[in-house]
């Protein structure tokens, strides 16, 4: 060994050793924090954990779990910016993170019912480190899931000139009620028995690289709002649902395009429109296999039998008409498209049994 390699781990031996173990703060419940602490040991509290005073502070849990008895707030965070909440658990209490005015970023933490109320909410870390049973947003800027696992009910309200971003999470055993929500991106995730509804005052989202499977309505688009602001459902899964996208009443401005809906038992796509103004933006290239095999016994407004790969139908006089272009089905039980005539309009390359027939509006091959 030479003597500069020698002296060189020397040196970084001595830092090490004088480094020592990380540091950990005397934490109690119910302390007000106004500068960063590290939890030496888990916390049971009768009442609130603990409250963040400051701006810039950093409450890392250390592996540790703040425990509640059934009421108060985990960590309560009111009108302070740059928070961070990391490494741990927070549960038992009504509500594990309240944040109200303020900057939260929870990383890799396992909570039960996050809130934030005019806030910034980021949630982070990996499928098995973040964990949320429970979201609810209202009046914020943004919110963002980045790899986590997440349960229960998701609700977001009037995040409109914002960002809500969910991407590359596991979502189960709950689902996503998107109220009010400008450019809201939702890309590579798994929603799994978790249905989402997108509401009609939600402007200019994206569903992207998704998988929807094992819910009644996986997909439930309530649309009415300018082509600028249109939103857009491109290649995802939509797998093993009851209905796989529904539109019970508008569907004004929105992009159905390559996606797969294969073994939905009821059917892949289900229209009921009830704009009076046409919808041009195309249901397009996507591919409808095996649906219908095993219906509900459901039926659209008119009493007619829904059941394929694609249902579309107007309620208003006259019909808004919705573009179709280049769809494919195989295997459906039923037609790949069914819509009646003056109900839409034809893009070509559609591939599959056409019913009702006659249609001179519709050509399939």
């Amino acid at each position: 060994m030479s003597r500069i390699y020698a002296l060189a781990m020397a040196v970084v031996l001595s830092i090490a050793l004088a480094a020592g173990p990380a540091r950990a703060d005397t934490v109690a419940c119910g302390d007000v924090l106004t500068a960063s602490v590290t939890l030496g040991a888990d916390l049971n509290c009768a009442a609130d954990g603990l409250t963040v005073g400051a701006d810039g502070v950093t409450v890392d849990l250390a592996g540790h779990t703040v425990t509640g008895a059934g009421t108060g707030v985990g960590i309560r965070v009111s009108n302070h910016t740059g928070v961070v909440v990391k490494g741990g658990a927070i549960t038992g209490f009504t509500r594990g993170v309240d944040a109200l005015s303020a900057t939260v970023d929870l990383v890799d933490v396992k909570a039960a019912a996050v809130r934030g109320s005019w806030s910034n909410l980021h949630v982070s870390g990996t499928h098995a480190t973040c964990v949320i049973d429970g979201l609810f947003a209202k009046d914020g800027d943004e919110l963002t899931v980045d790899r986590c696992v997440v349960h229960g009910t998701v609700s977001v309200f009037s995040m409109h000139g914002g960002a809500l971003r969910i991407k590359d999470s596991k979502l189960s055993g709950g689902a996503l009620d998107i109220f009010q929500s400008d450019n809201g991106v939702y890309s590579d995730n798994l929603f799994d028995d978790f249905p989402v509804s997108l509401g009609f005052e939600c402007r200019h989202s994206l569903f992207r690289y998704n998988v929807f499977k094992n819910a009644a309505t996986a997909l439930d688009v309530d649309a009415m709002t300018t082509p600028a602001n249109a939103s857009t459902v491109e290649r995802n899964v939509f797998q093993g649902n009851d209905i796989g996208l529904r539109a019970r009443q508008r569907f004004r401005n929105v992009v159905v395009r390559n996606n797969v809906f294969n073994g939905n038992r009821t059917v892949g796509m289900l229209v009921e429109n009830s704009l009076a103004i046409a919808s041009p933006d195309p249901v397009a290239g996507n591919l409808f296999t095996f649906n219908g095999r095993s219906p509900s016994g459901i039926t659209d407004g008119a009493g007619n039998v829904v059941r394929g790969g694609l249902h579309l139908r107007s309620v208003t006089t006259p019909p808004g008409q919705i573009t179709l272009k280049g769809n494919l089905g195989q295997g459906n039980v039923g037609p790949l498209i069914w819509a009646p005539p003056g109900q839409v309009i034809d893009g070509g390359g559609n591939q599959g049994p056409c019913q009702p027939t006659p249609n001179p509006d519709l050509t399939c091959f």
